[in-house]
């Protein structure tokens, strides 16, 4: 514990624990010492004092322990500090993601595009919502793989895309631009352009 606080072992000998807890925590820290049993318990994260005097998250396991001198309480303690920068990147790259993705539906729906992946190993497809009004299909019904994909594409052009896309996946080529017709479930034929980059 002294290292991963910064200090050094004779600082730590003798100092009150609740001492090294930021001021805000401590009447949380007091319930919970209160409330200590003799098993091992998971006490959750407490802002920690260093000895640069930064407080640091750190994830606190501790038990009572019985002594003839009088009770004394056993703390493991892990640094959290590196997994709270991590959770608070996550948090930001999650919240670039929905905003990202409220900008494409909203391209998609002015320009009527969408967009898609596919697994090449599996032929599984994950297609925008966008795309599944473009094909007609919905979500709860169709699942996208290759082979259902083909079956929405016009009979007389099914050939077609079936060749170029066997010709692209052994070309070494990383660029694909398609143009065929499909058949909604409606029955209305429409012609649609895709391109893909691997």
């Amino acid at each position: 514990m002294p290292a991963q606080l910064g200090l050094a072992r004779d600082a730590l000998l003798g100092a009150c624990f609740v001492d090294l807890h930021h001021p805000e925590d401590a009447e949380r820290l007091h319930a919970a010492v209160a409330s200590l049993q003799e098993e091992m318990v998971e006490a959750g994260l407490w802002r920690v004092k260093t000895g640069a005097g930064q407080w640091r998250p750190m994830d606190l396991r501790w038990r009572r322990v019985r002594r003839t001198q009088g009770n004394a309480v056993l703390v493991s303690i892990r640094d959290q500090s590196r997994l709270a920068g991590l959770q608070a990147e996550r948090d930001l790259l999650r919240a670039g993601l929905r905003e990202r993705d409220i900008h494409e539906r909203a391209a998609g729906r002015l320009l009527d595009i969408g967009y898609w992946s596919m697994d090449q190993r599996s032929g599984a497809l994950e297609w925008s919502s966008n795309v599944f009004k473009i094909y007609g299909v919905r979500p709860q019904t169709f699942k996208p793989n290759f082979e259902a994909y083909v079956g929405l594409v016009h009979p007389d052009d099914r050939q077609k895309v079936v060749d170029e896309y066997h010709r692209f996946s052994s070309s070494g080529e990383t660029l694909f631009d398609f143009r065929h017709r499909i058949i909604r479930d409606d029955g209305e034929i429409v012609f649609v352009h895709g391109a893909a980059e691997l």
